[in-house]
């Protein structure tokens, strides 16, 4: 896997944040028989069942994450709504921007600094706290980057 999940998880979080009204992914890998070849993950939504022995498309597991990504959108509209403040530094925290001084522009920096699935999972906890008006992490604390080999993130997130 060239690229992680949480890439994907935090594209919707820097596309609320600067009030964009989303992303349309629509790579589709090419058939079983092309030559063609892309590195792994690249942007496909769905895989050519072929090599599977089903003869239509196969959701990929990047389109979950991005299924995800759009209900944390949501999340955070709905957090900005009651507290945008809180909301905003949520965002701070999970996705920070590169530095850019003197330029209006906002530059986003991947590979995102937590690429930790479970820090995803209590972040959008947050938000719901913040739209319910309660804390629901209960002490609950994000634990922060995963140092190391892909494989040791990509393995929690299969837990999703």
């Amino acid at each position: 896997i060239s690229e992680s999940a949480t890439k994907h998880r935090a594209l919707m979080w820097y596309i609320s944040d600067m009030g964009l009204r989303g992303y349309l992914p629509w790579t589709i890998s090419p058939a079983a028989t092309s030559k063609e070849s892309y590195p792994a993950g690249f942007d496909y939504v769905c895989y050519h069942g072929k090599d599977m022995g089903i003869n239509e498309p196969l959701p990929s597991f990047r389109m979950k994450v991005w299924r995800r990504s759009c209900y944390d959108m949501e999340y955070l509209q709905l957090a900005k709504a009651k507290d945008a403040a809180r909301a905003r530094n949520l965002v701070s925290e999970m996705c920070p921007y590169q530095a850019n001084p003197g330029n209006p522009y906002k530059i986003v920096e991947f590979p995102v600094q937590n690429n930790n699935p479970e820090d995803w999972e209590l972040a959008r906890l947050e938000l719901a706290g913040i739209i319910l008006g309660k804390d629901l992490l209960k002490g609950a604390k994000r634990a922060g980057r995963i140092e190391g080999a892909p494989e040791k993130f990509v393995d929690q997130v299969w837990g999703y």
